[in-house]
């Protein structure tokens, strides 16, 4: 099973993932006990934009400026992970890309 129900549609996933990366957000998944909230935005991330690298990397890249504006999340522990973790994606997505065109 996924992170999103199976009935969810593609912008469905895809609101919910940009919803969830709103500061208030941030906010609110701070003090949370569960599951890293980076990883799980990351993970989000991931599910919803994994066939169009084009986007996600769009979308990687507002994420990224919409945190650096918001000065109460820039040192935040789970941003400098966030930060990490979607550097990590980020090549990931780059070797894939370089690979499928490799294949073209």
């Amino acid at each position: 099973m996924g992170i999103f129900p199976a009935d969810m549609t593609h912008e469905e996933k895809e609101d919910n993932v940009i919803q969830n990366c709103s500061p208030s957000k941030w906010q609110a998944h701070k003090k949370s006990k569960s599951k890293p909230f980076c990883i799980e935005l990351v993970d989000g991330i991931n599910a919803v934009f994994e066939f169009d690298l084009v986007r996600a990397k769009k979308h990687i890249e507002q994420m990224l400026l919409t945190l650096r504006f918001h000065t109460f999340l820039r040192d935040h522990p789970d941003v400098m992970q966030l930060k990490d973790e979607i550097r990590i994606w980020v090549l990931d997505i780059y070797a894939k890309s370089i690979m499928a065109s490799q294949k073209a």
